[in-house]
């Protein structure tokens, strides 16, 4: 699907909680200084703990520790459940906003996120819409989807028309009240106006230098199962990027976990980054729409994961002659007219390697929006994660 953007110059604020009546043992923890800034997007960071310590996470790479069915339904009678609101958040003029999150849980422990929007942070807000859930195997009977011109598409908050104000809901669930266990690490927001977007011209924007090819292990798609390969380029180079980190799982593994069930997709953008996060590999989304921005990542060592839409003759060199959505990995710049990439499309990595044009890169992926998975180095366990079993080096 086509989607187009201008970033925002955003200002974090503090997360707030309240929570639904619940037992004694459910009740959460706020850190004391939850907000940074990240790039681009509001990044909420602390841990928001509630239920009990004692339990054990679903995480790690022990493929048993994920339940590819969901625990949790959000579809029965109402049932007790913690909630999590944070505060309104007043960005200036939006028409889309892509959410994306981090959060430890027991198995027996699935959440769902919501998004409610507004003309200004004063004004009355939209009902809440259903925007991603994990380890959730039926969505709320009476889902809300869409509210005057806005509404949810897969995993991204659209509007015809510019809005102000967003205020997010996480709601967690138990399929067994007792075992409930569950942290919020991190929250991304990242609001942007499309409608500014569109009218502007592709240009090569402030054009990075060279930067190193980062030795971001290449894989293939086309390796995987004929029924799976060609629609897995977003859990592959998840893979290739989760490999970097030190975790190497098998890519079939990484599509499990990243797989939506409710639209039948592997490349929804927020399920992805929660996927990477339950093997130990914190993450978030972006949008990125100037080379200078693209290259500090880089410089620091962090690969990008692309998402890209490209018509026929946008995209010289790739393995394909066009794409309606892709993912490839962005690994560094060699001078100031070429991206180095691994594109997954590939049959291998002699031939997925690739050095394509910034002027085709910016067309292909920053005029539509310039949206990416950043994946950090893998985070320290915390403790009582008694699961993780990642190993220790990372680069």
């Amino acid at each position: 699907m086509e989607r187009s953007f201008c970033l925002l110059a955003l200002l974090a604020a503090i997360w707030a909680c309240s929570i639904a009546p619940t037992s004694p043992s459910a009740e959460p923890t706020v850190p004391a200084v939850p907000t940074a800034l990240g790039g681009r997007a509001i990044v909420i960071e602390g841990s928001f703990e509630c239920g009990a310590a004692s339990l054990p996470w679903a995480r790690g790479v022990d493929p048993a520790q994920f339940n590819e069915r969901g625990a949790v339904s959000f579809a029965g009678p109402e049932a007790e459940e913690q909630i999590f609101v944070s505060p309104t958040f007043d960005v200036g003029a939006f028409d889309e906003c892509l959410v994306s999150w981090n959060a430890r849980h027991s198995p027996s422990t699935g959440f769902g996120v919501e998004i409610s929007v507004s003309r200004s942070s004063q004004g009355d807000f939209s009902p809440w819409m259903w925007i991603g859930e994990w380890n959730v195997h039926e969505r709320p009977a009476l889902l809300v989807s869409n509210f005057d011109d806005a509404r949810i598409d897969v995993d991204t908050l659209v509007a015809r028309t510019a809005w102000r104000a967003i205020r997010l809901r996480v709601r967690v669930r138990s399929s067994d009240p007792q075992r409930l266990r569950f942290s919020l690490d991190q929250l991304a927001i990242v609001p942007s106006l499309r409608a500014v977007a569109i009218k502007s011209e592709p240009t090569l924007r402030s054009t990075p230098g060279a930067t190193p090819r980062l030795p971001v292990p290449f894989r293939s798609q086309r390796a995987e199962e004929a029924r799976l390969a060609p629609r897995i380029c977003s859990p592959t180079s998840l893979a290739m990027v989760l490999a970097y980190r030190g975790v190497d799982v098998p890519t079939s593994e990484v599509a499990r976990r990243a797989y939506d069930p409710f639209h039948d997709i592997y490349g929804n953008w927020n399920r992805a980054i929660q996927a990477a996060y339950s093997l130990g590999v914190p993450g978030r989304l972006e949008r990125i729409v100037d080379w200078t921005r693209a290259g500090e990542f880089l410089v620091q060592g962090q690969p990008l994961i692309l998402s890209i839409a490209a018509k026929p003759g946008q995209l010289r060199g790739a393995p394909y002659a066009s794409t309606a959505g892709h993912l490839l990995v962005l690994c560094g710049f060699d001078g100031a007219e070429l991206a180095l990439v691994n594109d997954p499309a590939a049959s291998s990595a002699a031939e997925g390697r690739l050095a394509y044009a910034l002027r085709d890169l910016e067309t292909v992926w920053m005029a539509r929006g310039g949206t990416a998975y950043v994946l950090g180095p893998r985070s320290d366990p915390s403790p009582g994660d008694t699961d993780r079993r990642v190993g220790t080096g990372s680069h």
